[in-house]
């Protein structure tokens, strides 16, 4: 969806209800417009829509006087050649949705100044008032000048007009109830209620359930709002909990039921009482004793038989009914199955037997929601643990009994006590313990102490272990604990749910924690802001100035902003200010580079840059001067940024504020090894010391996933232990561990996630540890062959120091055949170990998904023999078989990625695209200049083979005549700046062929055409390639065109890159020496002047790479010894492509003997 705004309103503008006064901030838009089209003045608000688009508008809230009515007047004038645009365009929102509507629409072509009014009455005190907006629009623009929203009506009078008229119109009734309400006029407001229907009536009974003075009247008009479909409509559900707040879950459900019986054939009745009868059904605010639950569900149950028996059979109210029934019935064995588990085991403390008898949860006599959750969670994991339920009782009501003091109990006060923000307090007392703690401390001293004390574990939502029999002595504690991260979180999907999450101490924001379950920390965002707080879309077209320069072209797309621009500055405060009155629960709010390269490069810019020694520089300048701006007003937030890629290393003078958060992210290191003992890691070490210095909160992004193949082994388990304490020995406060947040069953995110929840909130506990105990309880019988499998990819990995996994390496990197054949076997007597267990057979299978998938994926990328021209895939797996193995797992267990992007992320998309027989190859063989060029039109039109006239690769090869592997290595090219992007891999069309010379062309899953000329000089050992990528669709696109060849070495001594600089001077990087695969960025000034070489003296050859300096924005020379290749890579401007447009990279491969 793309539109530009040229001119922006602040949300709320504050105004008096004087008569005459114009409420309209900037009514010419002069502060805010555009130029060139002004009917007054300089400018006038300006709306284009490009693309389709639902929804755009300029202008926000006003403040107004409630009742009152207002005239809004304005100019327009539009070329609308799809959907409705109007000026003006003024709502509310009643109970549900936008309403108090008052529009103007402008359809077609208006080409001259046109005066518009209309008016409008709000029962609040805010109005939106857009002076332009369109709705479904496409390719259209209008303009708005010379705005006045004048008051012309008092309240009483208004509402004394609309009260006489006897034929009032649904807008005028939902202000009339409204206006009664608020005068105490409820049986005259009652009565509007009987002369409505659907929406309008639900709207009525839900003003008037929020009035009503006793909690049966709010039932009555709550069941009138649910049985006109109030639930169905915008946030529906929270409606009816805010309607029936008073009641509880028997009222409630009467509610519904009474609902059903007044309207049992309205179709959003019915949707209403399933929406809202399962959540109610099941439910409950926490964990509650088993009986108690179990009366529940009867109450729940018999109250639905009732209900069915006065039913038609044949009504759609009838299969809600019969539905919920059965769930209910499910539930109920359930908690037959969890009676039969409940344990029997003594535990005593201070030498006294805890029992419902003897002891009781004490809480205060007001305590807060956390504390009445940590309560009920003692209560539910004692009955599991002894059988019996342990009654809670107020402080006040605590008689004979000893007690177990949750909270801020008067009995257990210690007044000199202070505790941190998280920090917990568990003390025994004889045989009275307390716990205590500030906000989620507290429920952390609760699961600490059954954790620890008592040995409950919780491993997954569904998978938990607790003492079944047995002594269970709980002696003298005395024990403070604070949690050494401020910011703990994850965002697996098997974490998200609040209850497991706050168990196991989680607290990060992608934790669905409830208030009661003691929140999370209030992240708003973490990453990527600059285009939510300064879209492009809005402003680039008349202020370009505020947006990247590059290569001395300021950037429209997803790019970066010009961080020393001061107007880009007072944008950005205003719209964290947005957010923070938006999200008043919020705390830390991000305003971090998106996720691209393309920095700016203004002169102003680039001094700071070059001052600080980094473009963390600007990056932070700005940032604390946001930070600065936002203090004075909220001392409490904080401003987050990133440290990422380009703004890495740490700059020399300025140092972040207080209220200033850092986000150092790893992305470029290796995961198999600890980071603080890997030479491959040396400058995060290096960077991450140097912030630590200067920063009094460094947070961490660390990865855990596999982004390009999040289903496959990636074995980093025992580098998460020593990575927490590396990264708190270097002063970290926060991390976030960023997995696979995509699908369900990734590789082994439940132990993953257990294991780092675990090591986040106690860094010393022991992995080894971990690992038994979560597969002991979850794979049962298969423990010991999961944790056998567990040490095969982590020793067949790690024993070497010069391998590394980084977040895309490909598994033939490091899966090999002899691991695979080792962990079917492993995993085969895993399953006939639980063969008779559904639930952990299911499981073993899901963690032998990721040995399938590699298993497929490297049958698909090796041997391939040559054949008649051609190359065909001979032997090797059965990808089939194995395709259906994995699918039919993965759909049991909800997967629906196996990578985060790309035409094939999705299952489905990636299980078509696997090849279910032999495969062909057609080989298009080119020659010239003593050159044979291999070209593999159906596998990304890739250079495959490139030789001499002696036969020896020029550009590197993967496999031999035993078995190639022509997806590894040669040259291919992407549409996209990252690896991989589409055009690596699809089929391209062969569009011209000659002996010296070939054309391939290829429309990508992403929309954009890339076309590329190969060709061979007649007379000298020189390739130049051509290559374009275009915009083939009917909208923009990102496009950034990127080569990708590796080219042959020996790695021999004296093996260099020679490096052309601007002033004649030559740069040379040796290569020979490193062992670990290299990244060497090369951007600005150190870009190769157009010329670059590769120099093999053990060959004796010399590759040079010229290319044309403006075609080029940055690149690459990455190498890797163990693979017998150098990457010389280039990468066009990253840009947004218009229909039509398109960029052109041209480079020249000259191959010549070694001076």
């Amino acid at each position: 969806m793309k539109f530009m705004v040229l001119a922006c309103f602040a949300t709320l503008a504050a105004v008096t209800a004087s008569w005459g006064q114009n409420l309209q901030p900037d009514p010419g838009f002069e502060a805010t417009g555009a130029a060139g089209q002004a009917r007054t003045g300089q400018r006038a608000g300006y709306l284009r829509v490009d693309a389709a688009n639902h929804w755009a508008a300029l202008g926000g809230r006003l403040e107004v006087e409630p009742f009152a009515r207002y005239r809004v007047t304005c100019w327009a004038k539009a070329n609308v050649r799809k959907g409705t645009f109007y000026a003006p365009y003024c709502y509310e929102w009643d109970s549900y949705e936008w309403a108090f509507l008052s529009v103007v629409p402008v359809t077609g072509t208006i080409s001259e100044w046109t005066r518009m009014e209309t008016t409008f009455v709000s029962p609040y005190r805010t109005m939106y008032v857009h002076p332009l907006a369109c709705i479904d629009a496409e390719n259209s623009e209008a303009w708005v000048d010379d705005v006045v929203v004048e008051k012309i009506a008092e309240p009483a009078e208004v509402m004394a007009e609309i009260e006489a008229n006897a034929s009032r119109n649904e807008t005028e009734t939902r202000l009339l109830v409204r206006w009664l309400v608020g005068k105490g006029r409820l049986a005259d407001a009652e009565k509007l209620l009987h002369g409505a229907d659907g929406l309008l009536r639900a709207d009525v009974a839900t003003v008037l359930a929020m009035a009503a003075k006793t909690p049966a009247d709010r039932a009555r008009y709550a069941a009138e709002a649910v049985a006109y479909g109030g639930p169905t409509y915008h946030e529906g559900v929270t409606r009816f909990m805010e309607m029936t707040a008073p009641l509880n879950d028997k009222q409630k459900l009467a509610v519904i039921m009474q609902a059903l019986r007044m309207n049992p054939g309205y179709e959003r009745c019915v949707r209403s009482v399933e929406m809202l009868l399962y959540p109610l059904m099941l439910g409950g605010s926490g964990p509650s004793p088993l009986a108690e639950r179990r009366g529940r569900v009867r109450w729940f149950l018999s109250t639905l038989e009732d209900a069915m028996s006065e039913t038609p059979q044949d009504s759609p109210a009838r299969k809600v009914l019969e539905s919920g029934a059965a769930r209910l019935r499910q539930e109920e064995a359930k908690l037959e199955a969890e009676r039969a588990q409940l344990g029997s085991c003594v535990l005593t403390i201070g030498g006294k037997r805890v029992t419902a008898k003897s002891h009781a949860i004490v809480l205060p006599d007001r305590p807060s929601p956390v504390e009445r959750y940590a309560a009920r969670e003692l209560q539910h994991h004692l009955e599991l643990v002894t059988g019996e339920a342990i009654p809670i009782v107020a402080e006040r009501q605590l008689t004979g009994k000893t007690g177990l003091f949750v909270g801020r109990c008067r009995a257990t006060a210690e007044p000199k006590l202070r505790l941190g923000r998280e920090e917990l307090r568990i003390r025994t007392m004889g045989p009275a313990i307390a716990f205590r703690g500030n906000g989620r401390g507290v429920l952390y001293a609760v699961y600490t102490f059954l954790e620890d004390h008592v040995g409950c574990r919780w491993f997954t939502p569904d998978c938990r272990t607790w003492p079944r029999t047995g002594r269970i002595a709980i002696g003298k504690i005395d024990r403070r604990y604070a949690p050494p991260l401020e910011y703990r979180g994850g965002d697996y999907p098997v974490a998200r749910p609040g209850e497991f999450a706050a168990r196991v101490r989680l607290n990060g924001a992608n934790h669905a924690i409830t208030p009661e379950q003691g929140g999370n920390v209030g992240v708003h965002s973490l990453a990527h802001t600059f285009a939510a707080l300064c879209p492009p879309e809005r402003y680039f077209a008349e202020h370009p100035e505020y947006f990247s320069l590059v290569n001395g072209k300021r950037q429209s797309g997803y790019a970066q902003l010009c961080l020393t621009n001061p107007d880009v500055l007072k944008i950005c405060i205003e719209g964290v200010r947005k957010w923070i009155r938006e999200n008043p629960n919020m705390t830390v709010f991000s305003v971090s580079q998106n996720d691209t390269f393309n920095y700016c490069e203004c002169p102003n810019c680039t001094a700071v840059a070059k001052e600080e020694g980094s473009q963390a520089g600007p990056l932070l300048r700005f940032v604390n001067a946001v930070a600065d701006a936002i203090g004075k007003d909220y001392p409490n937030i904080a401003i987050e940024t990133l440290a990422y890629t380009y703004t890495r290393k740490p700059p020399k003078i300025t140092k972040p504020r207080p209220n200033v958060i850092i986000c150092l992210c790893s992305i470029e290191c290796c995961f198999i090894h600890p980071l603080a003992t890997d030479p491959y890691n040396a400058s995060f070490m290096e960077d991450i010391k140097g912030w630590s210095k200067i920063c009094d909160r460094l947070w961490i992004w660390d990865y855990v996933i596999n982004y390009a193949h999040s289903i496959c082994p990636f074995p980093n388990l025992y580098v998460l232990k020593p990575n927490i304490q590396f990264f708190l020995a270097n002063g970290v406060k926060g991390i976030y561990e960023e997995s696979c947040y995509f699908t369900r069953g990734s590789e082994l995110q439940e132990l993953r996630n257990y294991i780092i929840a675990k090591t986040l909130w106690d860094p010393s506990y022991d992995t080894d540890k971990a690992i038994r105990e979560f597969c002991d309880a979850y794979y049962g019988a298969a423990s010991a062959q999961i944790q056998r499998y567990l040490r095969l990819i982590h020793e067949e990995t790690q024993r070497d120091p010069n391998k590394h996994i980084m977040i895309y390496t490909h598994p033939r990197d490091y899966v090999t055949p002899e691991m695979i054949a080792r962990a079917r076997q492993i995993f085969d007597e895993a399953e006939a170990a639980v063969r008779d267990d559904a639930v952990r057979l299911h499981r073993v299978q899901v963690a032998r998904l990721p040995i399938i998938y590699a298993e497929i994926v490297l049958a698909q990328s090796g041997k391939w023999m040559e054949k008649d021209g051609k190359l065909v895939q001979e032997g090797g797996t059965d990808i089939g078989a194995l395709a259906d193995q994995f699918e039919r797992i993965a759909r049991a267990e909800g997967v629906t990625m196996v990578r985060e992007g790309g035409p094939d992320a999705t299952l489905d998309a990636w299980l078509k695209s696997l090849p279910r027989g032999p495969r062909e190859l057609e080989v298009l063989s080119i020659e010239g200049g003593g050159l044979r060029a291999e070209v593999l039109p159906g596998l990304g039109g890739r250079i495959w083979r490139l030789r001499d006239a002696q036969g020896r690769n020029l550009i590197a090869v993967a496999g031999g005549p035993d078995g190639w592997q022509p997806a590894v290595h040669g040259y291919e090219e992407y549409s996209e700046a990252g690896y991989r992007s589409p055009g690596w891999q699809e089929v391209y069309a062969v569009r011209e062929r000659s002996d010296r010379h070939a054309v391939l062309e290829a429309v990508l899953p992403n929309g954009l055409r890339l076309s590329r000329r190969i060709e061979l000089d007649p007379s000298s050992a020189k390739v130049t390639v051509t290559s374009q990528v275009s915009n083939a669709t009917g909208a923009p696109k990102t496009a950034c065109l990127r080569s990708h060849p590796g080219f042959a070495a020996s790695f021999g001594p004296g093996t260099v890159v020679e490096i052309k600089k601007a002033d004649g001077s030559v740069r040379t990087v040796p290569v020979a020496e490193a062992q670990a695969e290299t990244d060497l960025w090369l951007e600005k000034e150190e870009m190769p002047a157009g010329e670059w070489a590769m120099v093999d003296p053990q060959t004796g050859r010399r590759l040079k790479c010229t290319f044309p300096r403006e075609q080029v924005a940055r690149c690459l020379l990455n190498w890797a010894k163990a693979e017998g290749r150098v990457n010389l890579e280039l990468f066009t401007v990253e840009k947004e492509l218009q229909p039509g447009e398109s960029l052109t990279l041209q480079q020249v491969w000259s191959v010549t003997g070694v001076r």
